[in-house]
């Protein structure tokens, strides 16, 4: 029980960090829009101190994940991880001047409601990581999503976007796949240690796409959406996720909170502020 508790300890951290980090590279975007005329290119953003602060914070948090899905259902860890999005709004609100519209207000209280009842629905993994087996078809699902991403080109960036929720799921299913009890130096022949990095990059690009064809809050409301809802299912029917003896209503209704309060904090005027 007290592993179960410091992974729900480190997913809500990771959360945390998370949510700092979008902030962070929120102002360094500011900054670098503030220094140019008209709109900063990457490059320009890159050089900007709390945006690369930022990028530090995302990878903490990445490994926090990482850590709490060696203990936790994969649905748990992506759902308390999405949380991540009420900490952007609070905190943009109050470093960045951002509204905080009454449906934020609720959406992030209905977000804390969701996040505890899947803490206590969850139930600790006794099996730390799958079959090789998993880990091959991992890395071989890769390669088929990018080319899914290719063909959504010009397509409604919500599509992209969904893209990019599947590929940061899939990343996470990996990670999970992941063998750690045989050392660093065994990962360069993991499968799925090497699934982790495709996915990752997919998502990477395939949200950026999203971002330039779209608005932003549609896009990272489909990709969270997305995200939530395959890396439950992969949980469920791969990974043998499970939910405590007769908390299943208990979970899903968390579940359902969680989903509902991310699409609406997606939409946030926090979120308006990119390259």
């Amino acid at each position: 029980m007290a592993g179960v508790s410091v992974a729900l300890a480190a997913a809500v951290v990771a959360a945390v960090i998370y949510g700092a980090a979008a902030v962070l590279q929120a102002v360094g975007a500011q900054r670098a829009s503030s220094s140019v005329e008209g709109r900063a290119t990457f490059r320009q953003v890159a050089r900007q101190g709390p945006y690369l602060a930022g990028l530090g914070c995302d990878l903490v948090a990445w490994v926090l994940t990482v850590m709490a899905l060696r203990r936790l259902p994969l649905f748990a860890v992506q759902t308390i991880v999405a949380g991540s999005l009420a900490v952007t709004v609070v905190l943009a609100h109050v470093v960045l001047r951002t509204p905080l519209r009454r449906t934020d207000q609720a959406a992030i209280a209905a977000t804390v409601v969701g996040l505890v009842l899947i803490g206590a629905a969850a139930s600790g993994q006794t099996s730390i990581a799958p079959s090789a087996v998993v880990g091959v078809l991992a890395l071989a699902g890769a390669p088929m999503l990018a080319i899914v991403g290719l063909a959504a080109r010009g397509l409604p960036s919500v599509v992209a976007a969904s893209v990019a929720g599947m590929a940061f799921a899939g990343s996470l299913f990996s990670a999970r796949a992941t063998h750690l009890s045989d050392g660093i130096v065994s990962l360069v022949t993991e499968p799925s240690a090497w699934a982790v990095l495709g996915y990752g990059t997919i998502g990477l690009v395939s949200y950026a796409r999203a971002l330039e064809a779209g608005h932003v809050g549609s896009a990272t409301a489909a990709m969270w959406a997305t995200e939530i809802v395959v890396a439950s299912v992969l949980g469920w029917l791969v990974l043998n996720d499970g939910v405590r003896e007769g908390w299943h209503l208990v979970a899903g209704t968390g579940l359902l909170l969680a989903v509902a309060s991310t699409v609406t904090l997606a939409r946030s005027p926090a979120h308006a502020i990119r390259l």
